[in-house]
């Protein structure tokens, strides 16, 4: 039988640095409480940002000319974050328009990775969700919108309210209680009885 895994999708901009909170004892404080999230959960992180170009997705081994990913998984070490894994780069037009390119479409991503790792049970996507402002109103995320848990990059409002914050941790818990349906696709694929593994 194979080990269950829950796993959080984790976008960084807006989650861990946002557009006023971003000094290095800020984001410490978010990693912090993203560690404490993950372990409530007996959960771990695949990364889904942008800044996951620095890492190599086979051996998770950071190019060392980008210190801000580095910092990041200096971070990630110091509070027992298992990183599980990066998701794949994939390319995308918009609307079917040759002019309008985007550099990844996020909910594919994420399908993708969970359509190759049948050991997934619980996912959560965790992410600011901007995207309906860089691609002409429509999300990269609607696709995986039920496991969404958002959180907030800018609020001129109330500055404190950015990024992961405590109450987000019942959100996602919530959400890694919900069954991965795309496991029974990754099953078909790898071949195994459906029936067997997947309850």
């Amino acid at each position: 039988m194979l080990e269950d895994v829950n796993i959080i999708f984790l976008g960084i901009g807006g989650v861990l640095d946002t557009f006023h909170l971003g000094s290095n004892e800020q984001i410490e404080a978010k990693v912090k409480l993203l560690s404490d999230i993950l372990m409530e959960n007996n959960a771990k992180v695949v990364i889904t940002s942008g800044c996951r170009g620095a890492i190599n997705e086979e051996t998770l081994e950071i190019d060392h000319e980008c210190g801000w990913v580095l910092f990041l998984f200096y971070l990630f070490d110091k509070y027992n974050i298992e990183v599980y894994g990066r998701t794949k780069f994939i390319n995308k037009y918009l609307n079917n328009d040759k002019h309008v390119y985007i550099e990844s479409w996020k909910e594919d991503e994420i399908r993708v990775f969970l359509f190759t790792h049948s050991e997934i049970a619980h996912y959560c996507v965790l992410d600011c969700d901007y995207s309906p402002y860089l691609n002409g109103g429509k999300s990269d995320l609607d696709k995986v919108r039920s496991h969404l848990v958002t959180t907030k990059y800018s609020n001129d409002l109330d500055n404190s309210d950015e990024g992961l914050m405590p109450y987000h941790a019942a959100m996602i818990k919530e959400v890694l209680s919900m069954k991965n349906d795309y496991r029974k696709v990754a099953y078909r694929r790898l071949g195994w009885n459906t029936k067997y593994f997947y309850n």
